[in-house]
């Protein structure tokens, strides 16, 4: 968890490529996504809604939905993680 909140913290300092070739190449758009994805507000609910609505996990029942609750307090612990990393350590020129 402490891994995947350094890269959102390094991924929210990285500009935004907005460029045509982003668009075009998957490579670049799946990092473009994950730019945009970690400067999202409320990201804890949005995967919740992503797991069940997107991704279709209510079609699963009762495993389905604690599974997307499961992928939202997941990324909940992930924001938390990253608001300690941001209060107790300034950031790094690496």
């Amino acid at each position: 968890m402490t891994w995947e909140a350094h890269l959102n913290r390094r991924w929210r300092t990285e500009p935004l490529d907005l460029s045509a070739k982003a668009f075009r190449d998957p490579v670049a758009r799946n990092r473009l996504l994950r730019r945009v994805w970690v400067r999202l507000p409320g990201r804890p609910v949005l995967r919740l809604l992503v797991w069940l609505i997107y991704k279709r996990a209510f079609r699963d029942g009762t495993s389905g939905l604690l599974y997307a609750l499961l992928m939202g307090w997941y990324e909940l612990l992930i924001s938390l993680k990253l608001k300690e990393l941001e209060a107790s350590v300034p950031e790094s020129d690496d």
